[in-house]
Order: structure tokens, then C-alpha cells, then sequence
């Protein structure tokens, strides 16, 4: 099986009122979801929707039998789960360890970083959930 998951997160003020959003492409099915996460950094709202979007592609399918790809507009998330960048801030550190525990429990995975353009479900989803 094969999965595509795309993921954002912005907050409004750094830190503020933040969202995260992802979508899942399955097969044969697709979801998207938005999150209302309270006051938060930027960067935390997007390790949520990366973190968010794996828990639920976990409850649907087995990992170890799924190939996955994700794409994120968010270049410092992607060079972090690669390892190029080191995870610093204290509160990230407990979800880039959860997430790189989630990760290698998938036959495969590959992050890819992609201009923010080509995020539009997930853009507008954060913004929408913020707005309301």
C-alpha cells in the first residue's frame, strides 16, 4: 500500500494562536483535517500536523506494509526528520522523538520539502480552522 501524506502548520504571532492541518492520500481514499492547538510557536504547529497526520494514517493501514512519502512546505521540519538539523527547543523534542518512532515502524518513508504553492489543501485548512 501507499500513502501520501502533506501537512502544515502556522500560528498567528510566534508563538500565538496556532493550527495544524494534514491531508492523507491513500489509494482509495483521501482526508484532510484541521486542528485548533491554542497558543503555540509556528514550529510546533507544524511537527503537529506531521505528528497528527502519522497517528491517523496508523489507525488506517499497517505500517508495515505501507510505503509512505510526505511533503511539507515547512524546510526546517524536513531537514529535522532527515537529521541534517538538530531538534533544539525542549518542547519539540518529545514529538520528534515520537514521530521518528512512528516513522520506523513504515515499510518506507521519504520527506520531501516542496514550496508552500503546492500545499494549498492543507494551507487553507490551518487558516480556516484559525479563523473560526
Amino acid at each position: 500500500m501507499k500513502a501520501v501524506l502533506k501537512f502544515d502548520g502556522g500560528s498567528r504571532g510566534n508563538p500565538g494562536p496556532s493550527a495544524c492541518a494534514y491531508e492523507i492520500d491513500f489509494d482509495t481514499e483521501k482526508t484532510c483535517k484541521g486542528i485548533l492547538l491554542g497558543e503555540a510557536t509556528n514550529n510546533y504547529a507544524e511537527w503537529m500536523g506531521l505528528l497528527k497526520g502519522l497517528e491517523e494514517i496508523v489507525k488506517k493501514t499497517n505500517p508495515k506494509k505501507t510505503d509512505l512519502e510526505i511533503f511539507s512546505d515547512s524546510e526546517l521540519v524536513v531537514r529535522q526528520v532527515q537529521g541534517r538539523y538538530k531538534v533544539k527547543s525542549p518542547n519539540l523534542i518529545p514529538i520528534h522523538k515520537k514521530t521518528m518512532e512512528i516513522l520506523s515502524r513504515f515499510n518506507s518513508y521519504k520527506i520531501n520539502h516542496y514550496k508552500r504553492e503546492h500545499n494549498e489543501v492543507c494551507d487553507l485548512k490551518v487558516n480556516e480552522v484559525l479563523d473560526s
